[in-house]
């Protein structure tokens, strides 16, 4: 359940363990902590009526494990808002690395490989969807209703490069990173950068 993987989550990233039994024990610990969190009770609460169901843990192991609680609904939350933008836009067009995209959302851990994901798809889908996102917002205005106020444009290093083209300059440069990367593991390089002549 969603509960038992918070709880292994948390126990991962919070608690050192030496052995599997240790780790099972914390887990479940952990899980009965998170369950009494969600039904509203408080920290000191736990500690003091209810030491029963969270017995190893200590006063400071459930203060952390309420800020890890937290970290876990924010990630989620990232998390789902991702997979609703990369869905949108593979109802649009189809690609296998946005269907890679959709398991490495499934599979990342903290925020940073949230973020780095976000980032990527920013860089090669995010004109996409803003099209669709405009799109959505002209269907959804009534004739004769007043369309929202424009937003600047950004003008900062990054969009300026795009809208210049320097994204065909960099391809026909060199190979993408996922290929570079690629030619790493294997200690061969199957990607090459394209001849244009």
């Amino acid at each position: 359940t969603n509960i038992d993987a918070e709880a292994e989550w948390i126990c991962q990233r919070s608690f050192k363990l030496k052995t599997a039994t240790d780790s099972i024990t914390y887990t479940q610990r952990i899980a009965s902590a998170l369950k009494l969190l969600q039904q509203n009770f408080e920290v000191p609460f736990i500690s003091s009526y209810r030491k029963d169901y969270i017995s190893p843990l200590s006063v400071a192991e459930l203060w952390e494990i309420f800020d890890q609680d937290e970290k876990w609904a924010h990630l989620q939350s990232r998390k789902e808002k991702l997979a609703t933008m990369i869905k949108d836009v593979r109802d649009q067009e189809s690609s296998n690395e946005l269907l890679d995209l959709s398991l490495l959302i499934t599979d990342s851990q903290t925020e940073e490989e949230l973020g780095d994901l976000y980032d990527h798809f920013q860089l090669f889908y995010g004109d996409e969807f803003r099209a669709i996102m405009r799109d959505r917002e002209a269907a959804a205005a009534a004739p004769g209703q007043k369309r929202r106020p424009k937003r600047p444009m950004k003008r900062d290093l990054y969009s300026v490069a795009k809208r210049a083209g320097i994204l065909d300059f960099s391809r026909a440069f060199g190979i993408s990173a996922k290929q570079f990367g690629e030619n790493l593991i294997e200690a061969y390089a199957n990607h090459s950068p394209e001849d244009k002549q």
